[in-house]
């Protein structure tokens, strides 16, 4: 196979997809730090209420704070980590239109309503595979995705060696 041509029309739910394989694989702590911070409030402000209760019998307001504060954070992180890729959807008009990707063991070329783009394999620091998507870096905060769903098996497979031959040649 010499060249792999496929239309692909981004969904939300595939962005969301990508930004969350992104996140858990460049930023696994910084990611998850929102998440970490309200936690530590939420078991800070535990620990100041029993410690208030046995010592003091009274109602420790800085304690509810931090576990109000806690519970809040903790909710804000997961509603924009699930809610992420849905949102940038919204915000970049691009995505709403079809792509049209081809493949070649030497690059890709990207033709959309406003862009026209041809890369080279090189040109990519690193990539990610999943079962169900694979993940390209131009560099650590950009990235380029294709859902496994809009290839066939053997074009999906192609497509990774590719990938994985251009890298290797680095």
């Amino acid at each position: 196979m010499d060249q792999i041509t496929t239309e692909i029309q981004y969904t939300p739910e595939e962005l969301q997809h990508s930004y969350q394989v992104h996140y858990r694989k460049m930023h696994p702590f910084r990611s998850r730090i929102l998440m970490l911070l309200g936690i530590l409030s939420f078991m800070l402000g535990v620990g100041f209420m029993i410690y208030t209760y046995v010592r003091a019998s009274e109602t420790n307001w800085f304690a509810w704070f931090l576990i109000v504060y806690g519970i809040v954070v903790i909710i804000y992180y997961y509603y924009m980590y699930v809610t992420m890729g849905k949102r940038m959807f919204r915000k970049m008009p691009d995505f709403h239109t079809p792509f049209k990707y081809t493949f070649t063991p030497e690059g890709m070329s990207v033709r959309g309503k406003n862009i026209s783009t041809d890369s080279r394999w090189a040109h990519f620091q690193s990539y990610y595979f999943t079962d169900d998507l694979i993940v390209i870096y131009p560099n650590k905060y950009r990235f380029n995705f294709f859902p496994k769903s809009h290839f066939t098996a053997e074009e999906y497979d192609q497509l990774k060696q590719w990938i994985e031959a251009a890298s290797a040649k680095k």
